[in-house]
């Protein structure tokens, strides 16, 4: 490969690299200002800005807004767009790699798109298992709540006693949420946001509840001790879902990583032969018909694996 080609991979690779670290300073920066403005007592409020994706936004803009929200979702409070230069920077970073290794802008073009497609994967793992803590989360702080108002607490300070008794994110939303009642924010608002912040349907329901006991009326310790045995059961359901469909997942999983793991040992072990078949174009026809073939395989069965009830 001419040296001239590298030269600009590394610059281009260096540039989003020195970008996204510029990026993370700064929202460090802000944070930690935020955090002495409050006067350093007690745990810093999160900061109430939350990524929402534009609708009238397109194209680059959209993916920006879609990774900045995956982002907070997963847990990483990164500004809005070094999550996209994060994820362009793995693509460069992999591509280049292939491009050193095979000397082939097929092999650029594959790792480019195999570097964005991991940290995107890595995103949405991450945000599942932060769902699932949240999940699991929910049904004490549900039961907290409804001590708190039993022990004669208003809802605002329940929930303001939850955000700094409680750990874990579920414990950083409701600071957030109490934080944003301190700010003169109605409390059914607040509590609706904390719903569309975190994304659990669970919280839907307890914001729902929330705001037609603060129209109406009612009993809300008793609701919100309905709620947490409502969680509990939806998540023993959600086990014995997963223990039902372990076997179809994992042949998903086998069937997924098969193709990648032959064309891994091709590459290490007969790369002559790899390279004689994608120098061709019928080598590299047959290649993308493959591809599109297993992605909608993969996309079918989990579908089909896919229970909409939970």
């Amino acid at each position: 490969m001419e040296p001239i080609w590298v030269a600009l991979w590394a610059f281009v690779a260096l540039t989003l690299a020195v970008l996204a670290v510029g990026l993370w300073v700064r929202e460090l920066w802000r944070l930690r200002a935020t955090a002495g403005t409050q006067g350093g007592s007690g745990p810093s409020l999160p900061l109430l800005d939350v990524p929402h994706p534009h609708p009238r936004s397109r194209g680059l803009q959209a993916l920006a807004d879609r990774l900045a929200r995956l982002s907070y979702e997963a847990g990483w409070a990164w500004p809005e767009d070094a999550s996209f230069l994060v994820m362009v920077l793995c693509g460069v970073v992999l591509g280049g790699l292939g491009v050193l290794w095979l000397d082939s802008m097929l092999a650029a073009v594959a790792g480019f798109a195999l570097g964005c497609l991991g940290f995107w994967t890595l995103l949405h793992w991450r945000r599942l298992r932060r769902m699932a803590l949240l999940r699991q989360q929910l049904p004490d702080v549900m039961e907290q709540l409804a001590r708190a108002v039993k022990a004669g607490l208003s809802v605002d300070q329940a929930i303001a006693l939850v955000g700094h008794t409680a750990g874990g994110p579920l414990g950083q939303e409701f600071r957030r949420c109490a934080g944003q009642v301190a700010m003169g924010l109605a409390l059914p608002a607040a509590v609706q946001a904390l719903a569309q912040r975190v994304g659990v349907f669970e919280l839907r329901i307890f914001a729902t509840a929330l705001s037609v006991q603060r129209q109406t009326g009612g009993n809300l310790v008793q609701t919100l001790e309905r709620l947490a045995q409502m969680v509990r059961d939806r998540i023993a359901s959600q086990r014995q879902h997963q223990a039902t469909t372990a076997a179809g997942r994992m042949s998903t999983w086998i069937v997924a990583l098969a193709g990648p793991a032959v064309l891994l040992y091709l590459a290490l072990f007969q790369k002559e032969y790899l390279l004689r078949f994608v120098s061709s174009q019928l080598g590299i026809a047959l290649l993308i018909i493959a591809g599109i073939l297993q992605l909608l395989g993969l996309l079918w069965i989990v579908r089909i694996l896919k229970n909409n009830a939970l």
